[in-house]
């Protein structure tokens, strides 16, 4: 999300998740994918991930109602850490 009429959208209809993850993981992860398009054809793919994660994380934290470091989680014990928080705030 990097246009912030987008960004109040999200917000104003529910609660913004953060899902971060160290860049090495989520080059890892997206490796992982073979239907994702290079957004810059100058760079390699590690560089470009570098690029766009720095332009764009401070807009994504800005934004977030909630962070959740995912590097070293898995997936359902992430979900089970966002579930308690949701309760824990009164969300749900």
């Amino acid at each position: 999300v990097v246009d912030d009429r987008n960004i109040i959208n999200l917000r104003r209809n529910g609660k913004v998740v953060l899902l971060t993850a160290s860049l090495e993981k989520i080059i890892q992860r997206m490796r992982l994918s073979t239907d994702r398009p290079a957004l810059e054809g100058e760079l390699s793919f590690e560089e470009e991930q570098k690029k766009i994660l720095s332009e764009r994380d401070p807009k994504y934290r800005a934004a977030a109602d909630c962070i959740f470091k995912t590097t070293h989680e898995k997936p359902y014990k992430t979900a089970m850490k966002i579930i308690e928080r949701f309760k824990k705030e009164g969300w749900i």
